[in-house]
């Protein structure tokens, strides 16, 4: 059964409305039950006079079910719908094609949802082993929180806490307040519930948000049949906008269990109101009312806060991780293949040299959270606060830098436009218009070249050397050097890989912006070698357009020909 699979649909089908709506209702419901059975308010520990333990002041049921539970469950339904966006959109346009098959031919969008269904398969394991922890954990704590109190009070046991602490759960097994023992057990069994369920929806979204980032580091890898590519500003503007979602939950979850701690250190404590408790340290700045400000017993839900904290910055850590491995991965993978001819013209996707030299340049930190640090900051003083949850100026300072953060976004993002697809005929696919004459010629010129350098090279790194000293892009050098690995005829295949490259090279600097590629390997032998070019070549550079440059075509006839150079056909 694939669980994952069943919680994705749910939240999607519910849709961000439904499930924010359902989960408020629910919430005002147990909030509104509490009321009416008299555990609301007005709820009072009977060994610290006038403290307030009633279920509408404790901040782990009030704030966490009616605010932070919705906006959890909105969060995660805003992901889904922007995965299937992206999915949809990787797949159905030539210029936001970024989900490729082998070699960057084009997929469907039902490829692309069934691998990532397959993922999900491989979630259901783990989600499977939450919903198993999480519903033994939350029916223990039930048991020995609220019911084992419960049954030791009807059986007249003086003792009947058994080391728990006072709660609006426990305060009605006195029979000195106005609810019943057996309303109030009847309750906690439907609250714990509920509780249970949120907690492993939480869990489970956090696994869910880490699979997802795995799974796509798995496409920027080469061992599956789909590939992620970089185009234009994706997926790195995707990639960013799905770790701001991420990372909105996260700090979600840590607020969540800052008040499960917040409230099961007050419960402990001497303090006579949550809201007295939580801002200790004010009160004791301003008014020197440095009181006992932290409770010393450990209690089930402080430790759960701890695990349900640690959990959490495990998840994000590894959604970092992932995400930053599907980045380096398909950068990588982009500037091996953009050399490549026939892949270009698969992908419908020209040379761009300046987003080449940008691509270069950028790290994951740079080009998805440049503003790591901020982020960190929020984080960091959480887990202060949760450490010291009295001290509730680290939480305020915490959401403040958090919310403005997060409002102010990504002051990095990429802004340049997605390119446009090319043209399937467009003259960037098109290989050299040269005939066959002028091929071979070209391709003796080199042979005897490589066989009167003067250089001490082995035959078969004289080509490669005349490539790496050529004036062209690094893409390309490299492109065309797989090429001649174990080629018997380097210099025909150098020739022929030259000629496949397309008309022009995609340089910044003008004066070389429509050589080829042959014209400049042929410039690199002349000015770095010493190349003797007969006036057949220089004629047939200039009738095939290698060379662009004209003023070294006319020093190139003055040397050769003595002739002026002959206007381009």
């Amino acid at each position: 059964m694939n669980l994952a699979q069943h919680l994705e649909r749910a939240i999607d089908k519910l849709t961000l409305v439904g499930a924010v709506g359902v989960a408020l209702t629910i919430g005002f419901l147990l909030c509104l039950f509490s009321f009416f059975i008299k555990i609301g308010i007005y709820v009072y520990n009977p060994d610290v006079p006038n403290k307030e333990v009633g279920f509408l002041s404790a901040p782990n049921w009030t704030i966490v079910y009616m605010v932070l539970f919705p906006l959890y469950l909105a969060f995660f339904s805003t992901i889904i719908s922007s995965i299937k966006a992206f999915f949809n959109n990787s797949v159905a346009y030539p210029e936001l094609r970024v989900i490729t098959g082998p070699g960057g031919v084009a997929v469907g969008a039902e490829t692309v949802a069934s691998a990532w269904d397959i993922q999900l398969k491989r979630l259901s394991i783990l989600v499977l082993v939450l919903f198993l922890g999480v519903t033994i954990s939350s029916g223990l704590q039930w048991f020995y929180a609220c019911f084992e109190p419960f049954w030791r009070a009807r059986q007249g046991v003086p003792d009947f806490l058994g080391g728990e602490v006072w709660d609006w759960s426990t305060v009605p097994y006195q029979r000195r307040t106005q609810a019943t023992p057996e309303a109030t057990v009847i309750f906690t069994g439907i609250a714990y519930f509920y509780m249970a369920l949120a907690l492993f929806v939480y869990l489970a979204i956090l696994a869910y948000c880490a699979y997802f980032a795995s799974f796509m580091s798995r496409l920027a890898d080469d061992t599956d049949r789909l590939r992620l590519v970089i185009r234009g500003t994706e997926p790195t503007n995707f990639i960013a906008e799905f770790f701001t979602y991420v990372y909105t939950l996260a700090f979600l979850g840590l607020c969540a269990g800052y008040f499960m701690r917040l409230q099961a250190s007050y419960l402990s404590s001497d303090q006579t109101t949550i809201f007295r408790y939580w801002f200790s340290d004010v009160r004791c700045w301003l008014y020197a009312q440095c009181t006992s400000l932290s409770g010393l017993q450990i209690t089930a839900s402080s430790f759960t806060s701890l695990l349900e904290a640690t959990y959490t910055l495990i998840m994000l850590a590894v959604c970092i991780m992932e995400l930053a491995r599907a980045y380096s991965r398909s950068k990588r993978y982009y500037l091996q293949k953009i050399g490549d001819p026939a892949w270009r013209r698969t992908m419908r996707i020209r040379y761009d040299a300046e987003f080449v030299s940008d691509l270069k340049k950028e790290s994951f930190l740079r080009a998805v959270i440049p503003h790591y640090p901020h982020l960190a900051i929020p984080i960091i003083l959480m887990i202060g606060a949760i450490v010291f949850p009295h001290v509730g100026t680290l939480f305020v300072l915490a959401v403040l830098y958090a919310a403005v953060t997060l409002v102010r976004g990504n002051p990095n993002q990429w802004n340049r436009a997605l390119p446009e697809a090319e043209p399937e005929d467009s003259p960037h696919f098109k290989p050299l218009d040269i005939s066959e004459n002028d091929r071979e010629d070209i391709i003796l010129l080199l042979q005897h070249q490589a066989s009167i350098i003067p250089h001490a090279l082995l035959p078969d790194r004289f080509y490669a050397n005349v490539i790496d000293m050529s004036d062209i892009p690094a893409e390309y050098k490299n492109n065309i050097k797989m090429k001649l690995k174990n080629n018997p005829d380097p210099a025909a295949a150098l020739v022929d890989a030259t000629i496949d490259q397309g008309q022009n090279i995609p340089q910044l600097d003008i004066d070389k912006k429509n050589s080829t590629i042959l014209g400049s390997i042929l410039i690199e032998l002349k000015e770095q070698l010493g190349l003797d070019f007969q006036c057949i070549v220089v004629g047939k550079l200039q009738r095939c357009s290698l060379i662009a440059n004209q003023l070294w075509l006319n020093e190139l006839n003055q040397q050769t020909c003595g002739l002026l150079p002959r206007p381009y056909p």
